[in-house]
């Protein structure tokens, strides 16, 4: 008797699986129209507008300069600021532009075993790093260079500068340290 129950089972479990199959197929085709028709978009809007091309770039100018200055330690000077109060709380001659503490020298990411999956990479200090506000700077105390970390917003000038209470704001106070060229 229980063997006969076992197959009325069967048809039930047959039709249940091929429902599967149907949806899941469904749902594939799906996906594959959404990727052809969001394809077919890309290629007429590469068509009708495409990427501009240019001689020279202003905008890449600006970043070289900026990534030289960081890289040359380029005298400058940081201001530190609690959000919502106007005045500094910390400024200080500084070496450089500020770093964020989620830089990293290395790809956050690694391919596994040549395959497409992408995980996770340690840093070289034994650490996987995350989200953060940080940045660190390095402040010019007593002529030596002090790495100071902050988590607040901080503003640094390519140059000697200083706040200023009657103008309320930084007031650039010498020759600037670095420039950006300009067409």
């Amino acid at each position: 008797m229980n063997l006969l129950k076992k197959f009325k089972a069967i048809p039930v479990i047959v039709v249940t699986l091929a429902l599967a199959i149907m949806l899941t197929a469904c749902e594939d085709s799906g996906t594959s129209n959404d990727k052809k028709t969001t394809n077919k978009q890309l290629e007429q809007y590469q068509k009708v507008q495409p990427i501009p091309f240019f001689d020279w770039s202003q905008y890449r100018e600006t970043l070289i300069s900026i990534q030289e200055a960081q890289a040359k330690g380029t005298a400058t000077t940081s201001f530190f600021f609690n959000q919502g109060v106007e005045r500094p709380i910390k400024v200080c001659s500084s070496i450089g532009y500020p770093v964020p503490t989620t830089a990293q020298l290395t790809s956050p990411d690694q391919q596994v075993d040549n395959h497409e999956a992408v995980i996770s990479q340690m840093e070289p200090t034994g650490v996987y790093t995350g989200e953060s506000s940080g940045t660190y700077v390095v402040c010019v105390v007593g002529g030596k260079a002090v790495p100071t970390y902050w988590e607040g917003y901080v503003q640094t000038e390519g140059g000697p500068a200083r706040w200023d209470d009657d103008q309320r704001m930084i007031v650039n106070t010498g020759d600037a340290t670095i420039t950006v060229d300009t067409k």
